[in-house]
């Protein structure tokens, strides 16, 4: 399968797909902070730890926010290389694969914000890092290649049938 995907649409679609995530951990972040600093929530006695419970949300949220600021950046200073279908699988690369004998799923190998999905022209990307099982099996791979995977006792075998 030759995939009709622009990888500069991609990247675009990621990102925007990044910053509203991002959007949605800042506005957690700052109801987290509201709800640890408010006045109600000041503990009348030693078992009282609604305030205390909230400041660790926050605390968390705000590293949420960081983390989705770091992808932003590490995509925005990604640059997709053409490839051709005799290269290898690296990161940059739009991968098509069937897995045993289920529809064909289309993933981007990135480096960060792996289990991010986002739509292109009608067709659903998953990011994958090469951290994952997945991105760990695909990368060095080629265009026809069949992987397997042992998952849960169970053998899974991914055909790569297109990358750009």
């Amino acid at each position: 399968m030759v995939l009709a995907i622009d990888k500069n649409d991609v990247l675009v679609a990621l990102i925007a797909a990044l910053e509203a995530t991002h959007q949605q951990a800042e506005k957690a972040a700052l109801q987290a902070y509201q709800t640890a600093t408010d006045v109600e929530n000041i503990a009348e006695n030693k078992y009282d730890t609604l305030g205390l419970e909230a400041s660790y949300l926050a605390q968390g949220q705000a590293k949420r926010v960081a983390q989705c600021l770091q992808d932003i950046h590490q995509y925005r200073r990604l640059r997709p290389t053409p490839i051709d279908q005799d290269s290898p699988i690296s990161i940059g690369s739009l991968v098509s694969y069937r897995q045993d004998a289920l529809a064909c799923r289309v993933v981007f190998i990135g480096p960060a914000a792996g289990g991010l999905s986002f739509d292109v022209d009608g067709t659903e990307v998953v990011v994958v890092t090469p951290v994952s099982p997945l991105g760990t099996l695909l990368l060095g791979s080629y265009l026809d290649d069949t992987l397997i995977t042992r998952i849960g006792g169970v053998d899974k075998r991914y055909q790569i049938i297109g990358h750009i």
